[in-house]
C-alpha cells in the first residue's frame, strides 16, 4: 500500500499536478479583474496567495484594489467591556478607552486576541461609546462634549480628564466626576480640521467584536504571514484571520466611498453601508440610498466607472428609477428596479467627463420602500 502511495506521489510530481486551492478571499486589481484566491499570507508589500489551481502568486499591494473574504472571518474572544470609537477620518476602532494625556487619548484596540495600544489625537474622536449603544454619529459640528449615562441623565460641557475609573467633566463652572461604569457614551465638540484624511493608503474592515474599520497609512507582512498596519506614527500587529476586506484608498483605482462629493441632493436620506437594508454578501465599499438622491462627483482624470445596484430582498413595494449622468448627460438608465434582484456588472466608459451623477429617482409607487444600493461603485484610471 505505502508502494502504491509512493508511485501515485511520484507520478503526480512528473505530471505536475498540485492539490487545488480552497479559494477563501476575491481578489479585485488594479484592472478591476476580480480572482478567486486562497489567501496565504502578508510578505514584505506582498500578498501570497494560491488560485484555484493551487499555483502559488505574488502580487504586490500596490497592484491590489481590494479583497474580500468569502465567509465570515473567526471574532475571536469578546471582552465584557467593550467601547467604539468613532473617528472624524471613517474610522471606528473597537476595544476600551484608557488614559487622556494632554490632547491625545490611550486607547486599546482589541482585535479578535489580540491587544494593541493606540494613541489617538482627541481632535480626531466623534464619539465613544459602548457598544451595545454604538449608533454612529453624523459629522455635525457641536460645541461642548457631551457625556450620556446608563440612567438617561446627559451632561454637557468639556472633559478634561479620563481614567480607568472615571470622566471629569467641567460644566457650568463645576467639576463633575463621573464613573466610567455609570456611562453610555461620550460625545465630543467639534474641532476644526479634524476630518483630514491624509496619508490613508489603506481601509481595513475587521471581523471583530466592534466591527472595526481601520484606515492605515501602510501595510507590511509580519511573522508567519500575519500582517502590521500604520496607524499614525505607531505599527501594531493584526491576525490576518480577522480581515473582512481590505481596500486600497489611492492609487490608480478608487472607490466612491472614498471620494468627497461634489454635492449630494436630499442629504438628509444619504448613508454609507450597514445603515439601512442590505443584501446578506453587500461589500463595504457600498451606497445607500433611496427616493430621491442625487450624488455627483468630480472625476476628472477616470477613464471608467464599475458599478452593479439593487434593492434587497423584503421591500415588496420598492420600484425606483436609476440614472447615470456623465456632465449631465444621460448615459445609463433603467425603470422598475424592484426588490430582490441585483444587477448586472454595469461598465461606462467616462470619454473625458468632469462630473459624475449617480441618481436614485422615484418609481411606480412613489417613496414606498424605495432603499437602493450601489454595489461596489469604482473608477478606474
Amino acid at each position: 500500500m505505502k508502494r502504491f502511495l509512493s508511485i501515485i506521489a511520484v507520478v503526480a510530481s512528473i505530471l505536475g499536478l498540485r492539490a487545488s486551492a480552497q479559494p477563501n478571499f476575491t481578489l479585485i486589481n488594479t484592472s478591476l479583474e476580480r480572482t478567486p484566491i486562497e489567501l496565504v499570507g502578508f510578505v514584505d508589500s506582498s500578498i501570497e496567495f494560491k488560485d484555484a489551481s493551487g499555483k502559488s502568486s505574488k502580487l504586490a499591494l500596490d497592484q491590489i484594489l481590494a479583497i474580500d473574504r468569502n465567509s465570515p472571518a473567526k471574532t475571536g474572544s469578546t471582552p465584557k467591556d467593550i467601547w467604539i470609537a468613532q473617528l472624524s477620518d471613517g474610522s471606528r476602532l473597537s476595544g476600551t478607552p484608557g488614559a487622556l494625556e494632554g490632547d491625545r487619548l490611550r486607547w486599546k484596540l482589541q482585535a479578535g486576541d489580540r491587544v494593541a495600544d493606540v494613541v489617538i489625537d482627541l481632535a480626531r474622536v466623534i464619539s465613544i461609546s459602548r457598544l451595545e449603544a454604538f449608533v454612529e454619529s453624523s459629522n455635525e459640528p457641536i460645541t461642548q462634549d457631551i457625556v450620556r449615562l446608563k440612567n438617561g441623565d446627559v451632561i454637557t460641557g468639556i472633559i478634561d480628564s479620563i481614567s480607568d475609573s472615571t470622566v471629569s467633566i467641567q460644566s457650568n463652572g463645576k467639576t463633575i466626576e463621573a464613573n466610567r461604569d455609570d456611562i453610555l457614551a461620550l460625545r465630543l465638540a467639534d474641532v476644526s480640521g479634524a476630518s483630514s484624511t491624509e496619508n490613508v493608503g489603506y481601509v481595513l474592515h475587521l471581523n471583530d467584536a466592534g466591527r472595526s474599520v481601520l484606515r492605515v497609512a501602510k501595510i507590511v507582512g509580519a511573522e508567519k504571514g500575519q500582517l502590521s498596519v500604520a496607524i499614525g506614527d505607531q505599527m501594531i500587529e493584526l491576525d490576518r484571520s480577522l480581515i473582512a476586506s481590505m481596500r486600497s484608498a489611492s492609487g490608480q483605482a478608487k472607490f466612491l466611498v472614498d471620494l468627497t462629493p461634489k454635492s449630494v441632493e436630499n442629504a438628509g436620506y444619504f448613508a454609507s453601508a450597514g445603515q439601512g437594508p442590505a443584501f446578506d454578501d453587500e461589500p463595504a465599499r457600498s451606497i445607500q440610498t433611496r427616493s430621491r438622491t442625487v450624488i455627483t462627483y468630480d472625476v476628472d482624470g477616470f477613464r471608467q466607472l464599475q458599478t452593479r445596484f439593487g434593492i434587497p430582498s423584503g421591500l415588496e413595494h420598492a420600484n425606483v428609477t436609476v440614472r447615470i449622468r456623465l456632465d449631465g448627460k444621460m448615459a445609463f438608465e433603467r425603470a422598475n428596479v424592484v426588490s430582490g434582484i441585483e444587477s448586472e456588472s454595469i461598465t461606462l466608459d467616462l470619454n473625458g467627463a468632469k462630473q459624475l451623477q449617480l441618481e436614485t429617482d422615484f418609481g411606480e409607487n412613489f417613496d414606498v420602500q424605495d432603499r437602493l444600493t450601489w454595489l461596489d461603485p469604482v473608477l478606474a484610471r
